[in-house]
């Protein structure tokens, strides 16, 4: 469902970067609302697996691209 929303719909940035901190936020504590305190950057859970990174689709590239 999310795809086809960036698909049809540019969505702004600032609900982008609150999805992508909810995203963040349950990969290191379990929790959306808990922010836990990590030294891995968010660029870095978006890279690839290959490149050793997470492979995690960043939001706002997929916005962009899909937009």
């Amino acid at each position: 469902m999310l795809i086809y929303s960036f698909t049809v719909y540019s969505l702004p940035i600032d609900l982008i970067k609150e999805l992508e901190r909810y995203m963040q936020n349950f990969i290191w504590s379990g929790d959306l609302n808990n922010k836990k305190l990590v030294i891995v950057v968010g660029k870095t859970i978006c890279t690839p697996i290959s490149e050793g990174g997470m492979g995690i689709i960043s939001f706002l590239i997929l916005n962009e691209a899909l937009g």
